[in-house]
């Protein structure tokens, strides 16, 4: 390996250091093109099979380079339960890299159908070529991909516009409070079994019980079906009083909502 070899490669460590690995973040660099995980949403329904739901995931794209870009990507959607998603972007709203100049931005989506029952998880990005640039083959040593074959975002975690407000509780201490939840509405034993993981990975402060007498709250959750896009839950105390009712595209974000309700009437109640 020569010198002028080496320095390039420490070069591309200090711009984009762990680039393809670790945590998924919100926005990530790869070579000269920032990305951006913007919003998550559910289009309009039409075309998609009765069995399926839209999800849209929108993406900025920006040039913080020297050179023109023009950047060809492939995405795969994750899904629960393991299902995976090619997307099938098409027309004037895909995200599309092409002669983007420096300090220009553009954004696009990639749309998707998913399985009703499931929940999306991640947004995969791989690059379908090794060059970035218009003039393919003269990067610049910014631009090099540096090994990195793919780009994760998670989905799961992402506010969208409907839950930046939402307070979600401190998971990290997981002792249990003397909130014991029961949990209706669950279509059958396989969406039951994963609204109570659900719950146990979003709301660890609170004890999930199968004993209805034992319930300090009660959990009425309507899974995603063919004939609704969105998870519904209502949540009453144990005096039967509605404390909180809406509605999530994503499951953990509609246990998030529930939970922050009932860690909110449980701190008011023990103040009384």
């Amino acid at each position: 390996m020569t010198s002028s070899t080496i320095s390039v490669v420490i070069l591309c460590l200090l711009v984009n250091p762990g680039l393809g690995w670790g945590k998924p973040k919100t926005s990530q660099r790869i070579g000269d093109l920032v990305i951006t995980l913007v919003e998550v949403k559910e289009p309009e329904r039409a075309g998609t099979p009765a069995d399926h739901y839209p999800v849209a995931v929108r993406l900025r794209g920006e040039n913080v380079g020297k050179q023109a870009l023009c950047v060809g990507f492939g995405a795969i959607l994750r899904a629960s339960f393991g299902l995976e998603y090619r997307d099938f972007s098409f027309g004037p709203h895909a995200l599309h890299i092409q002669e983007l100049l420096p300090g220009e931005s553009t954004e696009g989506e990639y749309n998707f159908s998913v399985k009703t029952g499931s929940e999306p998880l991640q947004l995969v990005l791989k690059p379908t070529g090794k060059s970035q640039t218009c003039d393919r083959g003269k990067d610049s040593s910014t631009a090099i991909w540096h090994g990195a074959d793919q780009l994760s975002f998670d989905l799961v975690e992402h506010p969208d516009s409907k839950s930046q407000d939402r307070t979600t509780p401190d998971s990290s201490v997981p002792e249990r409070t003397g909130i014991r939840v029961f949990i209706t509405g669950t279509k059958d034993g396989a969406h039951q079994a994963n609204a109570i993981k659900v719950f146990n990975d979003h709301c660890p402060r609170a004890e999930i019980t199968t004993t209805k007498d034992n319930a300090t709250y009660f959990v009425q959750l309507t899974p995603t079906s063919f004939r609704q896009s969105k998870n519904v839950v209502v949540v009453t105390n144990e005096a039967g009083d509605v404390i909180h009712s809406g509605s999530a595209l994503n499951l953990a974000n509609a246990v998030k909502d529930a939970c922050a309700a009932m860690m909110s009437d449980f701190s008011a109640s023990s103040k009384q």
